[in-house]
């Protein structure tokens, strides 16, 4: 009895621990690099959870072998083989779909196909093998003790040498002695996987944008736009540098080695000369708000003010009980889809600061959106967390719309709206277009608004959005005043663009 029991506890813990993939990977497998440092009650947390639910597995299988009724000893066997249906579930969801993509309808018909005759063959496996796949169930869970051992033992170390970092929100850095006022200021927002087809070329008649659209019909708008790469970890440290990067990673907390192109050596990113870090030493006051990549971390030197959000969960920085809680919530479906929109509101938070800071100079806004995973729903105006819509790409772009008029009517009442260069464009388009309608295009969207002019002007010369390292620099210094003479400067620099690349 004493040894059943000890498998019991073994089994229990086992079970519980595999309860919790999400929880572990956050925690030891994320890279540290994108992600905000957890704190101890982070790691024990976690320690707590498994124990916690390990413990009332080992209390049902207890009151199985001690229950006389026929069904609580049926229930309390079968408990181990329905608990294992949570990681699996968790494989199926992150590597055998892609949350980026929209799922055609013959996919779709697939899975639901593929679920229902999985289902039947499952509940005739059981019906007349449930001894054997019992006893198969049982030799995995508990040959899966050692990951128990390994979590454990990783997330003990880390609660014990980790500490909280400070915060992340916006920091000053001392300004240069050479400060001065720029002819105008300049607000790039950055809309990360924006599509020029989609957004403007192709729209499908249910989109409507007519904040974008208002923008659209004030500025200069460049349909031809072709961004540095199709990633943001490679296309950002281009655009930043305005040179070409072929390679691109995080190679610590706080480093980011890059590859350019003609080169084989990786260099810091932070050795290299950047928009703003040459717009700060003529003396321009520069800002970000950036989604993804830990720019605060990795080019601290090139703002005046900086403020970064993960795109994972955020740091809890929360006592022992809440961060227990948090990470059960990680086991829900949407949870995915709660952090990207706790992103999107912590990014507008500080964008709308930053935009209405007239002490700023120079301001990038890199928005999380309309980047998957898929938070909105543009019929009924509103987020959400669960409903998962073929078109969700779409539904995504009307929030980037209203967005952007939210934006706009907040520098309005500031009245820095019209005494501010506005530049909307994107990293690269969206990689996963195909899955809607069967059609690709790497090209971004390009609108510039200059200060104090609002006429239309549509450019349709092929160029690579590299250019706009040079041209935010000019546009800082005063050498292009109106939308005429940005497209002189484009005809002066463009170049046919692959479509290819």
């Amino acid at each position: 009895m004493k040894r059943e029991r000890q498998r019991d506890l073994i089994l229990s813990v086992s079970i519980a621990n595999l309860c919790f993939p999400e929880v572990w990977r956050r925690l030891l497998f994320t890279s540290r690099a994108v992600v905000p440092a957890y704190s101890s009650a982070d790691y024990l947390a976690a320690i707590l959870n498994v124990l916690l639910v390990g413990t009332m597995f080992f209390l049902i299988l207890d009151l199985g072998r001690r229950s006389a009724s026929a069904l609580v000893q049926i229930a309390s066997r079968y408990a181990p083989l329905v608990v294992l249906l949570i990681p699996l579930n968790y494989f199926r969801e992150h590597y055998l779909d892609d949350y980026g993509s929209s799922p055609s309808v013959a996919w779709g018909q697939a899975q639901i196909l593929l679920g229902a005759v999985s289902a039947v063959i499952l509940a005739y496996w059981i019906r007349r093998w449930h001894r054997k796949i019992l006893a198969i169930t049982e030799v995995i869970c508990l040959g899966s003790f050692p990951l128990v051992v390994l979590t454990f033992s990783q997330a003990g170390w880390r609660a014990v040498s980790s500490s909280f970092p400070s915060s992340l929100a916006d920091r000053r850095a001392p300004l240069p002695s050479s400060a001065r006022k720029p002819t105008t200021r300049v607000l790039w927002l950055l809309f990360d996987e924006m599509d020029q087809r989609l957004t403007f070329s192709e729209r499908p008649t249910s989109l409507r944008l007519p904040e974008i659209d208002r923008l659209h019909n004030e500025a200069l708008s460049a349909s031809e736009a072709y961004p540095p790469a199709a990633t943001t970890v490679v296309s950002m440290p281009a655009l930043m540098t305005g040179k070409p990067v072929t390679a691109s990673r995080l190679a610590g907390r706080n480093q980011m080695v890059v590859t350019f192109a003609g080169g084989t050596q990786e260099v810091d990113w932070s050795s290299q000369d950047n928009v703003f870090s040459e717009a700060r030493q003529a003396g321009f006051r520069t800002a970000l708000v950036g989604w993804y990549l830990p720019y605060c971390r990795v080019i601290p030197a090139a703002f005046t003010s900086c403020f970064w959000q993960p795109s994972d969960a955020p740091a809890s920085g929360q006592s022992l009980t809440a961060a227990m809680w948090r990470q059960i919530c990680y086991s829900l479906p949407w949870e995915a889809k709660r952090d990207h929109i706790f992103a999107y509101f912590s990014i507008l938070e500080h964008a709308q600061i930053v935009a209405n800071d007239p002490e700023l100079d120079l301001v990038l806004v890199h928005w999380p959106i309309p980047h998957a995973p898929a938070i909105y729903d543009r019929r009924a105006g509103r987020f959400r967390f669960v409903s998962h819509n073929r078109d969700w790409y779409l539904d995504n772009l009307a929030l980037v719309d209203r967005t952007v008029g939210q934006l706009r009517r907040a520098m309005e009442a500031s009245g820095l709206w019209d005494q501010t260069t506005i530049l909307l464009t994107s990293d690269h388009s969206w990689r996963w277009s195909a899955n809607l309608d069967g059609k690709t295009d790497p090209r971004v969207p390009l609108i510039l608004k200059l200060a104090r002019h609002k006429e239309p002007l549509y450019y349709a010369r092929p160029f690579e959005t590299l250019l706009l390292h040079d041209l935010l620099l000019a546009l800082l210094r005063g050498e292009l005043t109106d939308p005429n003479s940005v497209a002189r400067w484009l005809d002066q620099r463009a170049h046919p663009a692959s479509k290819g690349d």
